[in-house]
């Protein structure tokens, strides 16, 4: 048996969370079918969507490339990014909850050519994840359990969409052995005062006439409204935070039209977005709602496969945001798969945070400043690489150069 080599297996939430792969995941052998072209490693990210990382040496001067496909579905190819290791970068992004424990096959392309092949599923990894011991991970046991449990909840998730769906329910994800102890979490039900649903209008010919939560390969908000006149109308999406977040607007009829929310993270289980309609540069109607407002609505519903999809929806989100802030020690190590979501955190003395940084553009900037709820507590920012992206005292962070 061959390691699925070196690379750091994670779970990539708020900020990276890193564990050493080569003491949790064996791969089945492969031998690559030409020189010593390989994979080396692989991971799944948990954010807004579920997505696969991929990792390849191929020596020498080639194109390199991976078709990846899905159980039952048509094969993508994907372009790589070489990274300063002499590895290939790929990932495979919108693996939906309920293919969870469908297999994905890679083939590694070196000018066209197959040079060597793998798969796996999601379920496989988070279930010898799980399996690891803390001590492998560098966890604290507080820790340990707290991934466990996320995870717990993930394959429980995994198995309310199937059921919703009817997709494989004669395998359902949710019914993978889970080591002695684990457990998905348990729903409590939520007060009607857990929502933060709230709507008014000043002209009834602009109004919102109602927001929801839409299921896909990640989870966005749709708000729905009617606008008798779109001459200078415009309409804005923000999060609790005052971030502006991007929509999609669409004409569903004479009249009316809906915007859907970017992907929502899973910590984002309380984040509430506000769409506000605005005449003439005057506000008009407005419409806050959350994941967790979806939630109070459906968790009593009649129909039980809808009901057990938002409820694991809401404990997903909760448990995530848990594993995230549980235990206080720093990642053991971290990947060169660096992200920054905005969102409020609380900041507790003593506790490192990273809020990582994909440069994707020269002279990109964001305010890092403002993904924090500081509560009075000192800030000290740091850039792991300042010849990729430079943080200044006050939290601005500027990309210098493409990279991580």
């Amino acid at each position: 048996m061959k390691f699925w080599g070196k690379r750091l297996l994670c779970l990539l939430l708020v900020f990276c969370l890193a564990f050493p792969a080569a003491l949790i995941v064996a791969a089945e052998e492969t031998t690559p079918e030409t020189g010593s072209a390989e994979f080396t490693g692989f991971c799944v990210s948990v954010e807004s969507d579920l997505s696969v990382h991929v990792y390849a040496k191929v020596p020498g001067e080639h194109t390199v490339s991976l078709q990846a496909s899905i159980e039952g579905s048509a094969g993508v190819t994907l372009a790589g990014r070489l990274m300063s290791t002499g590895e290939y970068h790929f990932v495979y992004t919108g693996i939906t909850p309920q293919r969870i424990g469908d297999t994905v096959a890679f083939t590694l392309l070196s000018d066209g050519d197959a040079v060597a092949t793998e798969s796996l599923s999601v379920r496989s990894y988070l279930r010898r994840l799980m399996d690891a011991t803390d001590e492998s991970l560098d966890l604290s046991a507080e820790r340990g359990r707290a991934m466990r449990t996320f995870i717990a909840d993930l394959l429980a998730w995994g198995g309310a969409a199937q059921t919703y769906t009817g997709y494989h329910t004669d395998d359902l994800v949710s019914e993978t052995p889970l080591p002695n102890g684990i457990a998905p979490s348990t729903f409590e039900h939520l007060p009607a005062s857990a929502s933060a649903k709230a709507a008014w209008s000043m002209d009834d010919g602009y109004a919102f006439l109602n927001a929801t939560l839409l299921f896909d390969y990640c989870n966005r908000l749709r708000f729905r409204f009617r606008a008798t006149d779109t001459e200078g109308l415009t309409l804005s999406l923000k999060r609790g935070d005052g971030l502006s977040v991007a929509t999609e607007i669409t004409e569903e009829a004479d009249g009316v039209y809906s915007c859907l929310s970017v992907p929502l993270s899973a910590v984002d289980v309380d984040t509430v977005l506000t769409a506000t309609l605005s005449k003439d540069g005057k506000a008009v109607a407005q419409c806050s709602y959350s994941v967790t407002s979806y939630v109070v609505s459906m968790q009593d519903c009649e129909d039980p496969a809808m009901r057990a999809l938002a409820r694991t929806t809401y404990l997903v989100g909760k448990s995530a945001v848990a594993y995230t802030l549980t235990g206080g020690e720093a990642p053991a190590a971290t990947t060169d798969l660096l992200y920054i979501n905005p969102r409020a955190l609380e900041v507790y003395p003593g506790l490192p945070l990273q809020l990582n940084l994909r440069s994707t553009e020269e002279g990109y900037a964001y305010s890092a400043a403002k993904t924090l709820a500081q509560q009075g507590q000192a800030v000290i920012w740091r850039s792991s690489d300042p010849t990729v992206a430079k943080v200044s005292e006050d939290g601005t962070v500027t990309g210098v150069a493409l990279g991580t």
